[in-house]
């Protein structure tokens, strides 16, 4: 699954390609569904492969090298061009998920830019073509966990494997190393890049602060009678307010520097780092 440091491609000798068709994402694994209800809904109302097309693409890649390798983008043109023609002139309506959705946006840009970087369909292709899109779970800002998978692919998936098998990530069992192979592994994907958030501290927040600050994020309802108010030794009631959370803080490698103030904290700046 790496791809080559140098160009984002292929590794010599090693090929993986998307699978083509509604099979490409119906189906994670036997009980796992992606798309399947939805396919099996649209199938119930007419749908069926000739107007309905699965827009599969290898999110490994940057947007732009899929296109360079497999043309994905020019494919997608064509078929929303065959099914716009073989359905009466009704224009698609495009459900893209997660990465997808800003994939797609790539894709509405790259088709009326002019050629050779761009598909060539004019300033009106997308007005033409497509009469909507229905993002499912769009990350146009970017999302946090991006920022630590990069750093050392801690997510929430790992977590989970960390809490099944302590110290498995981390040891040297059969001499398999999966965390350092999974962040060697993960880092030559360009895609990553494209999920990185956008907007700055306006959006985010810094160390000190976040837009939130003063929001109470409540936890998930108890099931049980207890309320929020404690009691002391001689029974009275006693109001306990939780720690306030700090927000702007989205990746803290450890509770320390989670917790401590910015002064204390050592930043290293590495726009000016050089490759």
């Amino acid at each position: 699954m790496s791809l080559d440091n140098e160009t984002g491609l292929d590794k010599p000798g090693i090929r993986v390609r998307p699978v083509t068709g509604l099979v490409a994402a119906d189906y994670f694994v036997p009980g796992y569904f992606v798309w399947a209800v939805l396919i099996a809904n649209l199938a119930r109302i007419g749908y069926e492969e000739k107007n309905m097309y699965m827009a599969a693409y290898d999110w490994r890649l940057s947007f732009q090298n899929t296109e360079t390798r497999d043309q994905t983008l020019s494919r997608i043109k064509s078929n929303i061009e065959l099914l716009v023609a073989t359905n009466g002139g009704n224009r698609a309506v495009v459900i893209p998920h997660s990465m997808g959705v800003l994939y797609f946006l790539h894709f509405m840009k790259w088709v009326e830019a002019p050629s050779p970087m761009g598909g060539g369909g004019g300033p009106d292709w997308c007005a033409k073509h497509i009469k909507a899109v229905a993002n499912i779970g769009g990350p146009f800002l970017g999302v946090p966990k991006a920022v630590a998978g990069l750093f050392s692919s801690e997510a929430k998936d790992v977590a989970v494997a960390r809490a099944i098998a302590p110290e498995m990530l981390d040891s040297d069992f059969l001499g398999l190393q999966t965390l350092r192979h999974l962040m060697r592994m993960t880092r030559t994907w360009d895609s990553t890049m494209s999920m990185l958030p956008k907007g700055g501290d306006t959006i985010w927040g810094g160390l000190d602060w976040s837009p939130e600050d003063g929001f109470e994020c409540k936890s998930k309802k108890r099931k049980t009678n207890d309320s929020e108010v404690s009691k002391d030794v001689h029974g009275e009631p006693v109001e306990v307010h939780p720690e306030p959370v700090n927000f702007g803080r989205m990746v803290s490698f450890g509770k320390d520097v989670a917790e401590s103030p910015v002064s204390n904290i050592e930043q290293i700046e590495f726009r000016c780092c050089q490759r």
